[in-house]
């Protein structure tokens, strides 16, 4: 995958993604980059209108620092 988009992307389709990292500050800050945008895409359905398919969705997230593998999903 190419960047925060595509991971969040695939996230939105309710892929399940495993990617490898150097550190867990790296992992750290692609959690925060994705809690962060999923925040924003639901404050943005909220204000257009009462139909909102991000309200109850959140990131869910784990890290190995053995492997340095996470797996992200909705």
């Amino acid at each position: 995958m190419a960047g925060l988009q595509d991971v969040f992307n695939h996230l939105l389709l309710g892929k399940e993604i495993k990617l490898i990292f150097n550190s867990k500050q790296e992992y750290d800050s692609l959690r925060t980059s994705l809690i962060r945008k999923l925040r924003k895409a639901s404050e943005g359905m909220e204000s257009i209108g009462d139909f909102n398919p991000y309200r109850e969705q959140f990131v869910k997230s784990s890290y190995s620092a053995e492997t340095g593998e996470a797996v992200f999903q909705l």
